[in-house]
């Protein structure tokens, strides 16, 4: 499926935060599947991230894999210091996405080719 569009959520890795911003990224790929979504957050969350998505969408729909989810930073059990250390780590993946460069999720290892430019950024990480 081509991308169109392209937009980037950075979120912190925290349930409450991340789960509103899925909902809307997966509302979003329904509602125009022609939209790419990056998902950036960091740590383990990433797995409970790639489930919510799953909810959204009919077991074998294509549309689910206009979204990425790339974790930022590597596991920790110090989940202050990866709270504290997102905003800065979105930053970084945000500007190679930018270049249009491949990105590597530091969780599960995935490499995802470039998508356009993001054409627009909502931003959960102050």
């Amino acid at each position: 499926m081509t991308v169109n569009e392209h937009v980037v959520i950075f979120a912190v890795p925290s349930w409450g935060h991340v789960r509103s911003l899925v909902a809307l990224a997966c509302r979003i790929i329904q509602q125009k599947p022609d939209v790419g979504i990056t998902i950036l957050t960091a740590g383990d969350i990433i797995k409970k991230v790639e489930a919510e998505v799953v909810r959204y969408f009919s077991p074998g729909g294509e549309s689910k894999n206009n979204i990425r989810i790339i974790s930022v930073l590597e596991p920790s059990p110090d989940i202050f210091g990866i709270i504290v250390q997102t905003a800065g780590a979105c930053m970084n993946f945000y500007q190679t996405i930018s270049r249009e460069e491949r990105v590597t999720c530091l969780v599960s290892g995935k490499t995802f080719e470039p998508w356009r430019k993001p054409t627009l950024v909502i931003s959960d990480v102050s």
